[in-house]
């Protein structure tokens, strides 16, 4: 594939080979514009699952890295250094994207040079494809700036960013859990980026039921996150959003 040409690096890393893998690939490759690629970073299979990965993975769009490395963090940085276009659309292994989600990312940031990050609503479903909900985000960058004080306003598997804005604030850098909400703080202490949602669902989010994301250990990864900032601006409000997830880490 002449990589001069791609417009658009989906970023994906997975543990596992199943069907749901299957189809999130599939979506990612059945969008409406072509001139994309997927960068795969594929961890934790055994020598038999990495050659099934590899026998799948025949569409030339599908750049396929093997990685040793546990943490996400770790892998999304090693994915990054692979894609081809500014242009990196994130996407989990287990999700399904609509035809539509590059083309309207796209058109959107064409059309806004100041947005680094561009993220939608989502569908949630369950273990069928049955959907559950709807989740609607805020979408203007003011509304999503003072959202992320208490909340992730951001859904990390829909996102589109710019990939060398995302690289001068330093790739992912928050641990285990906080990967894009650490990474979403560094980007909000730039005045110059924005941020923007767009009001349509497109992703299908699989809810798995788990409750890891709010783990004493999950709290204590937001908490530092927040306070780094605060050291970094002595914004107050900063301040107060680390001491209330510092106390949601003692209560769990």
């Amino acid at each position: 594939m002449n990589k001069s040409k791609v417009i658009v690096s989906f970023l994906m890393c997975t543990n596992a080979y199943n069907d749901k893998f299957i189809d999130a690939l599939n979506s990612c490759l059945n969008q409406t514009i072509s001139d994309l690629e997927v960068v795969l970073v594929v961890n934790g299979l055994g020598q038999s699952d990495r050659e099934k990965i590899f026998n799948f993975c025949k569409d030339p769009r599908i750049v396929v890295i093997f990685s040793e490395a546990q943490y996400l963090t770790y892998n999304l940085n090693l994915g990054l250094e692979y894609c081809s276009a500014n242009y990196v659309a994130r996407m989990d292994s287990d999700d399904i994207c609509d035809p539509r989600r590059v083309e309207r990312q796209i058109s959107f940031m064409n059309n806004n040079k100041s947005v680094a990050v561009c993220g939608s609503s989502y569908r949630l479903v369950n273990e069928r494809n049955e959907i559950l909900d709807t989740v609607h985000l805020p979408i203007e960058n003011v509304k999503i700036r003072r959202a992320l004080y208490y909340t992730n306003p951001i859904a990390h598997p829909s996102v589109m960013f710019r990939k060398d804005i995302i690289l001068s604030l330093g790739g992912y850098m928050g641990g285990k859990y906080a990967q894009d909400y650490d990474l979403w703080l560094r980007v909000s202490n730039e005045t110059n980026y924005q941020f923007h949602n767009l009001g349509e669902a497109l992703i299908d989010y699989r809810s798995m039921g788990g409750n890891a994301r709010y783990s004493r250990e999950a709290y204590s990864y937001v908490s530092a996150a927040q306070w780094r900032l605060f050291a970094i601006t002595l914004n107050p409000l900063w301040f107060f959003s680390s001491i209330y997830n510092f106390i949601r880490v003692l209560f769990r």
